[in-house]
């Protein structure tokens, strides 16, 4: 047994897919609760999805680009850093693969465009992923909001 709280690497290799469904509900957390976006999520034994809904029946589809322990996607990445005095310290980023898709059923889905990021967290993702797709679409897309959400900002 642990004598101390494991690090989120240590309980990753431990427990690959209670791990990965812990992440998920976080990102969840952050997007739906703390953003107040309409977004779903999926969490199977070794994968995941994130969707946020944007305007003009278009959607984000978001999932974790990196396979960790027993073949379970990991949404974070974590990297040994040190600070101006030297001390050591852990930094987290996420590293996802988004597809931006029209339509909302399986067999009118269309996947129009599809890349990688890697981001300090969720919120910094779908800002970027909207600042990409414009880049290379020319089309403006906005997350949508749950009603009395946080308002969200047009990027690009």
């Amino acid at each position: 047994m642990y004598k101390d709280t494991p690090e989120p690497w240590q309980l990753r290799s431990m427990l690959p897919d209670v791990a990965l469904n812990m992440e998920t509900q976080s990102l969840r957390m952050q997007v739906v609760d703390d953003l107040r976006l309409k977004a779903s999520t999926m969490c199977g034994k070794r994968s995941a999805v994130i969707r946020v809904t944007l305007n003009d029946d278009h959607y984000l589809v978001i999932k974790p680009v990196d396979r960790g322990y027993e073949g379970c996607f990991e949404w974070f990445t974590y990297v040994q850093e040190a600070d101006e005095a030297g001390a050591p310290f852990t930094r987290q980023s996420i590293r996802t693969s988004v597809a931006l898709v029209k339509g909302s059923r399986k067999p009118d889905l269309t996947e129009l465009l599809s890349f990688t990021t890697h981001c300090a967290d969720i919120e910094e993702t779908i800002r970027v992923s909207t600042r990409i797709i414009f880049t290379h679409t020319g089309q403006r897309f906005t997350p949508q909001t749950q009603s009395h959400g946080k308002n969200w900002k047009k990027t690009a």
